[in-house]
């Protein structure tokens, strides 16, 4: 159950209307608001940044609405407080219409009564709900026009496109940043700076991105010059003593400074923060804070100054976003409740104080916005031609208020939506609701609630904070080849290891001063962690250049939102109205059949004998059928079949010929794979688009920003990108902006299966034709939820389009000896697969002689002559074990016995196999406890350490010469729960028995294990061949 505003709609627009009247009419009597270190507000400002849940940070038990008084009570108990105790918080006025659920955080920023229970109204206190969650000042104060848009933004992503508006402000941002901090001050100098700042790569890239050269943005900058000349050598220029201007920029404090408040739930990138000397009496904002027997007096401040380059409308947005910056600033400092608000293009200035009038319209807004978001549902239908029909997300809108548009409102909603079938329809929303019922349990926001509010040996336990870090001098700052970031490393000051880390390279991290307890002074990436969890090397978006080497730093893992967003994105844009969704929904939700020429043009062939005469045949019938393709194919690249060969075959031909290639997959290490057949057996100019440290090092010399680095103008880059035939990213790196400017002939998705269907959608938007490469009959989209996956969510797009007509099989393979290929063509690909090469076939570890004849008995010597091996563990002594008993989650499986048996193998494959190195082997098991025993095994030896033990999923388009898989689990349970278990799935089983190429070891408990339809297949088929061993106790593995 959950309390509503009764119209939202109203409710806003109040809120718009009491911040517009106190912003233009600031009150006439000074306020109490309570702010920390506000004379009127008793609590201790050193308590409240310290602990937020030790002063008044609440649970919502339950609430009630009174029709008496027109208020709402809630019932709370103190968060972390084990008496339960429980107290009331009356809300009266306009916090009545406040939206709460039960299970709610809130913060009460008030005193409590005399009987310890509290009371809110319009003139005392703010209700801050569910503090926990973080929002940006921009997030919130894009709410003010339309909540539902501020709402769905939060989803439905654009793609990273950059308007010329946003392009130019940006830049006229860096240029006023650069002059007030580097002290240039002329118009010549302003001039040169702008020059300079055209030749950065970023400004060159968003440039390009939007049409605009060079030229084109110097004139249109011209004007914004002369007044900033005349605005700097007025405030910032020294000045006489009598400051005849009323305002003097000292010390610049910061640029883009960061400051999260778990106060307020609030956060903000703020433009500048300054020392300035302010003549109170001359700024209207600021009269309050005058004393009456000296009106010429000036005062020293530090405040935060917003820049705008837009058109002066100090518009509620625009001083509504000074004001909650003016509120974070003064929680870091505890000085200066105001802010100014700077337009570029005239100087136009104003200060804006906080008021608590406003402040509580403000607070209002982000509570309403992070119910909406947090709860996963929709504010009501707005309804206003003026802003709805210049929305970007006018028909993802309406497809979600269909049910609510009726005669009365206007035509854009029903026209926006008109030119789609049921069909259309019902396929959004059904994958609209798997999307959610997937990712709605996701975190919604940056930060949760672990962040803040847990003891700081709960949080590092938790696995998901670092505390007590220390910043290592002897690493200076550095730019990286990730732009806009530089490389610190910090280290912990004590020796203990944290075991329980899941703070992983590549992971998105916040960093903040335990020191001075600012949270959030900078946000970037993990580079490295060392082995045993001591040293970070962080990519900051800062330089941190009064970073002190004395102070105490911590990191929390923050959540990365990109991804998810993207499908919401995909999704959406597949209900365009524009010509290529509408071809793409022909095929993604009619399932129209591809077409085919009945014939190529022969010099098409002939130009490229020498590539296909390298390859076999169903290699080369793919290629041939993939040049005929109208609009799409789907190749089925079986296990060893060479996909990699193909693809890149193919993508050599299509640029002879010409056209211009984008090949996606789902993982990094498959797109480099790629790539590096490329390098080395074609020659074709290509270039990398993603994360430069999850690059493969022998292709990071063709990512993006390596290969533009030298670029100084939008020329040369347009040059550049015309040049380049081949682009190459994953699917989830689709949104880079940079391909909103580029179109291709092709699109070549690999792993094609095991993308999730919305993410494999983004690539196909700016292409012609497009290709999927991938085996259905190996692992899908990995899909958490149950609900979602039994709606259909783990059906990938390759799936979903297969099709005789429009699909062509690779079915001679390079890996498998003849006895391997032979089992997965009995378990899974009904004899499809064929051998070519004798040398393959006959493929077999062999081990030493003298060892063998040592053996006694025959059923362990099998073990080593076999090229498979299932060692039945039934008859030898369980060990297993939980880390937790309680814990029903199967991921946490442990068998000893097993990892045993691993280890003892490896070593003895290692002394007396023909075994050389470690990359050679590789283990697999279904659980990851189970990985992590056998790596705790295998790691007392330097030899076995670089082995690699991994679940399935790891393993997916890899190959090693020898795998030992250990089913481990040997508990029989009931049959109701075996559907759910990881041992029931045949695709996993799949995966795993064609990673082999000469040697196939199986352990596990066959009286468990038979109960599995694909496993019960493979122990029938290894029964019939006398390839299982049962080991009466693990004794009889000690030679």
């Amino acid at each position: 159950m959950e309390v509503r505003s009764s119209n939202v709609k109203k409710n806003i627009r109040d809120t718009c209307d009491s911040i517009l009247k106190n912003l233009e009419s600031p009150p006439k009597k000074k306020q109490r608001i309570n702010l920390p270190n506000d004379p009127y507000c008793k609590e201790s400002s050193e308590q409240i940044s310290e602990n937020v849940s030790s002063v008044n940070l609440y649970k919502v038990v339950s609430f009630s609405k009174k029709e008496i008084g027109d208020s709402l009570i809630l019932t709370l108990t103190r968060l972390n407080d084990e008496t339960n105790s429980e107290i009331t918080c009356s809300l009266f006025d306009s916090w009545s219409n406040v939206n709460i659920n039960k299970n709610y955080l809130v913060h009460i920023l008030t005193d409590a009564e005399n009987d310890g229970n509290y009371i809110l109204n319009d003139s005392k206190g703010f209700l801050i709900v569910n503090p926990q969650h973080i929002l940006s000042g921009t997030n919130i104060l894009s709410a003010l026009h339309c909540l539902k848009k501020a709402v769905l933004s939060w989803k439905f992503k654009e793609n990273g496109s950059n308007s010329s508006y946003m392009v130019l402000g940006t830049l006229l941002h860096n240029l006023f940043q650069t002059a007030i901090s580097t002290r240039c001050y002329s118009k010549t100098e302003l001039n040169n700076l702008l020059i300079d700042l055209l030749k950065q790569r970023k400004i060159i890239n968003q440039l390009y991105e939007c049409d605009l050269d060079e030229e084109a943005v110097l004139k249109e900058t011209a004007v914004y010059l002369s007044s900033i000349e005349k605005w700097l050598r007025d405030n910032v220029v020294n000045q006489s003593k009598n400051l005849v201007k009323n305002l003097h920029i000292g010390e610049i404090h910061d640029i883009e400074e960061s400051i999260w408040s778990p106060k307020y739930g609030i956060r903000g990138n703020l433009d500048l923060t300054v020392r300035a000397e302010i003549k109170i009496s001359a700024h209207k904002p600021l009269l309050s804070m005058a004393k009456k027997e000296n009106l010429n007096q000036t005062q020293n401040h530090v405040i935060p100054i917003e820049l705008k380059s837009g058109r002066t409308t100090f518009s509620v947005e625009h001083e509504g976003q000074v004001m909650l910056y003016s509120l974070l600033n003064y929680e870091k400092r505890k000085q200066s409740d105001f802010g100014l608000l700077l337009y570029l293009k005239d100087m136009s200035m104003k200060f804006i104080k906080v008021n608590q009038n406003s402040l509580r319209g403000l607070i209002q807004l982000r509570n309403d916005l992070v119910h909406y978001v947090s709860s996963n549902k929709l504010p009501e239908f707005k309804n206003e031609d003026r802003i709805c029909s210049k929305c970007s997300l006018l028909t993802v809108c309406s497809l979600l208020s269909e049910k609510n548009i009726t005669t009365n409102d206007s035509l854009i909603y029903s026209s926006s939506i008109k030119h789609l079938t049921e069909a259309d329809k019902s396929f959004f929303f059904k994958w609209y609701k798997m999307l959610e019922l997937e990712f709605g349990d996701y975190k919604q926001f940056d930060a949760g609630e672990t962040l803040w509010w847990k003891s700081q040996n709960e949080l590092e336990s938790s696995g998901f904070a670092v505390f007590n870090l220390k910043f290592d001098p002897k690493s200076e700052a550095s730019e990286t080849e990730k732009e806009g970031f530089n490389s610190f490393l910090f280290a912990k000051i004590d020796s203990e290891i944290n075991r329980n880390l899941l703070i992983k390279e590549n992971d998105m991290i916040l960093l903040s001063s335990m020191t001075h307890n600012h949270i959030g002074i900078a946000q970037g990436f993990i580079k490295t962690i060392n082995s045993d969890n001591t040293q970070f090397c962080l990519l900051l978006d800062k330089q941190l250049e009064k970073i002190k080497t004395d102070q105490l730093y911590r990191i929390d893992k923050i959540n990365f939102r990109s991804a998810i967003n993207l499908n919401y994105s995909n999704l959406s844009r597949l209900m365009n109205a524009n010509e290529r969704s509408l071809e793409l929904r022909s095929y993604v939700i009619e399932k129209k059949i591809p077409e085919f020429d009945k014939s190529l043009p022969k010099h098409h062939v002939l130009s490229n004998k020498a590539i296909l005469k390298t390859l076999n045949k169903s290699q080369q019938a793919s290629i041939i059928k993939a040049l005929m393709a109208h609009n799409y194919l789907l190749i089925k690249g079986y296990p060893g079949t060479g996909k990699t060969t193909t693809i890149a075959a193919l993508i050599a031909i299509l640029v002879n010929l010409g056209k211009k290639v984008l090949f996606t997959s789902f993982t990094n290490s498959a797109v480099d794979n790629l790539l590096l057949k490329i390098v080395h057996q074609y020659s074709i100019d290509f270039m990398r688009i993603g994360n430069y440290d999850r690059i493969h090092p022998e292709i990071k010399k063709f990512e993006l920003n390596s290969l533009t680095n030298g670029i100084k103008s939008i020329k040369e880059l347009e040059t550049f990108f015309k040049e380049k035939k081949l682009i190459a990213t994953t699917c989830s790196s689709i949104n880079n902006s940079i391909f909103n400017k580029l179109d291709f002939d092709y699109c070549i998705v690999d792993e094609a299966s095991q993308v999730l269907f919305t993410t494999c959608l983004g690539p196909l938007y700016i292409c012609k034709k497009f290709i999927l490469v991938g085996d259905l009959e190996q692992l899908p989209p990995i899909i958490k939820n149950k609900d979602a996956r039994l709606m259909g969510m783990n059906v990938s797009l390759f799936e979903w389009l297969d099709s005789n007509e429009g699909s062509i099989e690779l079915v001679h393979q390079y890996r498998m000896n003849r006895e391997i290929m032979n089992l997965a063509n009995v378990i899974t690909y009904n004899g499809k697969l064929e051998c070519l090469s004798s040398s393959t076939a006959n493929g077999f570890i062999g081990i030493c002689a003298d060892f063998l004849s040592s053996i006694r008995l025959e059923k362990i010597r099998k073990i080593f002559t076999e090229s498979i091996i299932f060692i039945d563990t039934s008859n030898t002594t369980r060990s297993i074990e939980k880390i937790d008993p309680e814990d029903k989650n199967e991921n946490r499986t442990v068998n000893k016995t097993e990892s045993e048996i691993v280890d003892k193998l490896v070593k003895i494959y290692f002394k007396f196999g023909e075994i050389s190195s470690a990359d050679d082997v590789g283990i697999i098991a279904p659980y990851n406890n189970q990985v992590k025993e056998i790596q705790k095994r295998l790691s007392s030896h330097s030899k076995y350490k670089e082995i690699e033990v991994n679940t399935v999923d790891q393993f997916q388009g890899r190959d090693k010469k020898m795998i030992i898989m250990s089913f481990t689990n040997s508990i029989i349970k009931s049959e109701e729960t075996k559907e759910l278990e990881i041992l029931n799935d045949k695709r996993r089983l799949t995966v795993s028995i064609t990673r082999a190429k000469q040697k196939l070891i199986l352990i596990g408990s066959r009286e468990c294990l038979i109960r599995y339809k694909s496993i019960e297949k493979l122990i029938e088929y290894l029964n019939s061949k006398n390839l299982i061993t049962v080991p009466d106790n693990i004794n009889e593995f000690y030679f």
